[in-house]
C-alpha cells in the first residue's frame, strides 16, 4: 500500500507540471520556488538560460530525499488556427535527461557520421508518432535508418556494411541519441532521444 509520503511525492510532480503548463499557457513566468502543503514544502524550478536547460526539485521534504534534480523542458505544439488566422498553440512538459550541461554528439569515428546521416534523414520526414515515439516527433522505418547509416560506412568491406549499421543504430540508441520501437504491425522505427 502506497504511504502518505509517495503519494504525496506525485500529488507534487502532477501540481508542478499543472503550474509550469499553466504559467507556460497564460504566459506568466512561473515562480522559481513554489511552497506546497502544510508542512512547507517546496518545489524549486532553476532556468538556465546559458545551457538551455530547466530542472526541478523537492526541498524540505519531511521524509525521503529532496536532493534529486530532475529536468524538464516546455515543447510547444500548434493546436488550430483561430478565426483571425493567429496560431493557437498549447504546451507540454516533457522529461529531459539532465545533466547540466549542453550535450555534445557522439564523438566514435563511424558513430558520428552515423549520428549526423540520421539527424538529416530523421529531419525531412513527415512521419511523426509511430511505435511509442512522442506524437510531434518524427521518425524513420529502422530500414531506411540502416540504410543512410550503410552510406556512411565507406571504409568497411561491403558485406560488412549492412550489419555494422545496424549495430551503429543499436549503439546510437544505448547512449541515449536515438530511441527506436516496434509499432502493432512488427515494424521497427527510429527517432531522435531530443525530440
Amino acid at each position: 500500500m502506497p504511504t502518505f509520503n509517495s503519494r504525496m511525492s506525485h500529488l507534487l510532480k502532477f501540481i508542478f507540471c499543472v503550474i509550469v503548463a499553466g504559467a507556460f499557457y497564460t504566459g506568466v513566468r512561473p515562480p522559481e520556488t513554489l511552497t506546497i502543503g502544510p508542512e512547507g514544502a517546496e518545489i524549486e524550478i532553476t532556468n538556465n538560460d546559458n545551457t538551455k536547460t530547466r530542472s526541478w526539485k523537492t526541498r524540505k521534504v519531511k521524509d525521503g530525499r529532496d536532493d534529486i534534480e530532475n529536468g524538464f523542458r516546455l515543447e510547444q505544439h500548434c493546436i488550430g488556427v483561430d478565426e483571425d488566422g493567429d496560431e493557437e498553440t498549447s504546451c507540454t512538459v516533457e522529461s529531459e535527461i539532465f545533466s547540466g550541461s549542453v550535450r555534445a554528439g557522439p564523438n566514435g569515428i563511424n558513430q558520428k557520421p552515423a549520428y549526423e546521416a540520421l539527424k538529416k534523414l530523421i529531419s525531412g520526414s513527415t512521419i511523426c508518432g509511430e511505435a511509442g515515439a512522442p506524437f510531434y516527433a518524427k521518425c524513420v522505418a529502422m530500414d531506411n535508418a540502416v540504410v543512410a547509416v550503410v552510406q556512411t560506412l565507406t571504409t568497411q568491406e561491403k558485406h560488412k556494411r549492412k550489419n555494422g549499421a545496424r549495430t551503429l543504430v543499436k549503439r546510437l540508441e544505448e547512449l541515449g541519441y536515438l530511441r527506436t520501437g516496434i509499432d502493432d504491425a512488427g515494424d521497427a522505427w527510429v527517432w531522435l532521444s531530443d525530440e
